[in-house]
């Protein structure tokens, strides 16, 4: 037995070593529960007994010990657990006949018992998946050393109950209605105990960080070794009990906040041509500070900018010139740019002041299982990311990425993901849109689905047998043929697996800047006659470029930046924003300026303030079916982790989206409908669906995966933190 722990706890320190990036749990456990003694014998070895068989048995026992567990994937996860248990149980058998009482007969019963005394110390390694993440189911195998095993025998005579006693091997009356009265140590005793064991559990988080955890379990262990060699007698056990659970906060589970202070030093320099530019001509970190409050590391960096602003020397300058205009022999009229604010019903706004907050976030990013491809083309546009050298590929690199960004890395997701689970396999349908030079190419269809197999085979070593291919014309999920987005949606490799793990969802410990408004519209103005090139709107802080947009020919009249969808590029200082349009017709350009003042709450100062807070989650449904509100699929999935998010005193927002094909009133109606779906699905809290159809994108419509995103259900959970 001693052997067999010290293998099984040997076994877990070198995968706990092997895997120093995963959760690790330790703690206790308690069950108590049924013993249930099955058997096939007479009597035991060398006592004596006149039961015709003893069958079956019961009572119940405590186990408790330590435990150990440690997951492998966000699914699976290795346990073990050593500890005492209690097997006692009573083994009886009626037995009847008939008796002679006064020359007549009666019926007779003898009662056979062997009240089993039993203990043992068990070792068991188990093996886990979490069906959702807090309830999992877990099999593994056991092994035990009796440390003690005694009984006590004895046979009664149950009927008749008032009269009859037992004679003695010379037929004298021994006056007693018992016989067979024995007790002691278990004669030939099974010291290793063997059995297989299966249970299933549910997490209850006890505090705020996760740290401690409460699961309920019920479990049950099936012997297959006898209790005592010589003959057939085994012990099973159910049982139901809590496990009390203790994650170690390491350096992985700290709640990070990084901040960042820039110091600008800024030089002027004035000069004779009408040509202004602010320019960073060095930076470098001058300090780094580290300050840890409970679980809460903030990690201050202090960088030094550089800039040399040059602008006209002012002899030089023209007095007819305005602060905001710069006028060249390009535009014979002024140009202008004005912010307003966009809010979420798609309302006009005005906005006097940007305000951004920091909040502790859990984002869920859903994969689209689609590679999109050009017309008549079955390249890999360069869009989606490509790698040459896979080594340095993990997901933990793509949490602070936009959605539309973890998607360009589909592939490489899918690469890795088969390596780490190398009994699985995939199969890509490639599709067309049955339309023009594509027209019944089913050849174009398998060619898309082929290279796409080929960068899995070839960049990733994927063996091509867990790889199967196969063509069609249009999608069996279909995008509108007689539209042109419907067509570039038709034009596709399809992603298909049955381990759910391949195309699960990437889910990301974040900070998530919300922003008021959520979104910023650059209204646009040229009042000129004179022509342009090309036009451009940038957006900058302390001299950074957050946002640049730009096109030839005509000026837009307004532009959306949607700051809450691209966090990336949300501001993250006081600083003031600053914003410009600039036309350029060759060498000459005339510019717009303005600015915006910022403020700015970040989750350090809230910690150091002790200012109340709250967690913000955000999860995305998608992959709805054409014109359908019905959750199902993987969006049932995703329902399960919000529900497991949503405590008591949690507020829930729903909000659905369309793309832009279709009737703007139809797609108004349709994702109100998805969202009062997702509504109903979920099984806690009260929460506010609302349907907002096109009117606010998303994600780009210009582009196949930006509508197929856009059709979407957003559940935001807002948790006070206390």
């Amino acid at each position: 037995m001693y052997r067999i722990t010290l293998i099984v706890f040997i076994g877990l320190s070198i995968l706990v070593n092997a895997q120093e990036s995963t959760t690790q749990k330790y703690g206790v456990y308690a069950d108590y529960g049924l013993n249930m003694h099955s058997a096939d014998f007479r009597a035991l070895p060398g006592i004596p007994n006149c039961c015709t068989n003893f069958q079956e048995g019961d009572g119940l026992g405590l186990s408790m010990g330590a435990l150990f567990e440690m997951d492998l994937t966000s699914h699976l996860f290795l346990a073990g657990r050593l500890g005492y248990t209690d097997l006692s149980g009573e083994l009886i058998r009626l037995d009847k006949t008939t008796v002679i009482v006064n020359n007549s007969p009666e019926e007779g019963e003898f009662n056979h018992s062997i009240n089993a005394n039993i203990q043992a110390v068990t070792a068991r390694i188990l093996a886990g998946y979490r069906i959702t993440p807090n309830l999992s189911f877990y099999a593994g195998f056991g092994a035990g050393n009796v440390i003690n095993a005694t009984f006590e025998q004895v046979e009664t005579l149950s009927k008749p109950s008032d009269k009859g006693t037992f004679a003695d091997e010379n037929g004298f009356d021994t006056g007693k209605r018992t016989r067979n009265e024995f007790s002691g140590d278990i004669p030939e005793l099974n010291s290793m105990r063997l059995f297989l064991s299966t249970g299933i559990g549910y997490e209850l988080p006890l505090n705020s960080d996760n740290s401690i955890r409460l699961m309920p379990e019920v479990n049950f262990n099936f012997a297959f070794s006898n209790v005592v060699n010589s003959i057939d007698w085994s012990i099973n056990e159910l049982k139901g009990g809590i496990a009390l659970k203790y994650v170690p906060q390491s350096d992985k589970d700290w709640q990070i906040i990084r901040d960042t202070i820039i110091v600008r030093d800024t030089t002027t320099e004035y000069i004779t041509e009408n040509k202004q530019s602010l320019k960073m001509i060095n930076s470098r970190v001058v300090d780094e500070t580290e300050k840890i409050e409970g679980n809460t590391k903030i990690i201050t960096t202090t960088i030094e900018n550089k800039y040399l602003n040059q602008v006209l020397d002012p002899s030089f300058a023209d007095n007819n010139s305005t602060s905001n205009t710069n006028k060249s022999t390009l535009v014979n009229g002024d140009i202008a740019i004005t912010a307003k604010g966009v809010d979420y019903d798609g309302n006009l706004t005005s906005v006097a002041t940007m305000k951004v907050e920091e909040f502790i976030s859990d984002v869920i990013h859903p994969l689209l299982p689609y590679i999109f491809f050009s017309h008549n083309s079955s390249e890999l546009q360069p869009k989606y990311k490509q790698l040459t050298n896979t080594n340095s590929f993990s997901e933990n690199t793509l949490i602070n990425d936009e959605t539309l960004e973890v998607y360009y890395n589909l592939l490489n997701i899918v690469g890795k993901r088969l390596i780490e689970n190398p009994n699985s396999s995939i199969k890509l349908t490639g599709t067309n849109s049955n339309t023009g030079e594509e027209k019944d190419n089913t050849v174009l269809s398998q060619s898309r689905a082929s290279t796409i197999k080929n960068y899995l085979v070839n960049t990733w070593g994927i063996d091509a047998n867990r790889i199967k291919t196969e063509a069609r014309n249009l999608p069996q999920n279909t995008s509108n043929t007689s539209v042109e987005d419907g067509i570039a949606e038709n034009r596709r490799v399809e992603i298909y697996s049955a381990d759910n793990q391949i195309l699960d969802v990437i889910m990301a410990k974040d900070t998530l800047r919300k922003s008021d408004p959520p979104t910023l519209r650059f209204m646009t103005e040229y009042k000129g006659t004179g022509d342009y090139d090309s036009w451009k709107v940038v957006v900058s802080q302390n001299g950074k470029v957050l946002k640049e947009y730009n096109g030839n020919g005509k000026l837009p009249k307004s532009i959306d930046w949607n700051l809450e969808q691209e966090q990336t590029t949300t501001p993250r200082f006081d600083a003031p924003l600053d914003y410009k349009l600039v036309l350029t017709k060759g060498s000459e350009t005339a510019e717009a300026n303005a600015q915006l003042p910022m403020q700015m709450i970040k989750l350090s100062e809230k910690a150091i303030n002790k200012v109340g807070d709250k967690r913000i989650d955000k999860f995305n449904l998608i992959l709805f079916d054409y014109n359908s509100a019905e959750i199902s699929g993987r969006n049932s999935e995703i329902i399960d982790i919000i529900d497991s998010r949503i405590e008591n005193n949690s507020t829930i927002q729903i909000k659905g989206y369309t793309d832009r094909m279709g009737d703007e009133g139809l797609n108004e109606r349709l994702s109100n409908s998805r969202a009062e779906s997702a509504n109903k699905a979920l099984s806690k809290g009260n929460a506010v669906s609302k349907g907002y159809g096109e009117k606010i994108e998303l994600y780009d419509n210009n582009l196949p995966e930006g509508r197929m995103y856009n059709r979407t259900v957003e559940i935001i959970v807002e948790t006070p933190i206390k």
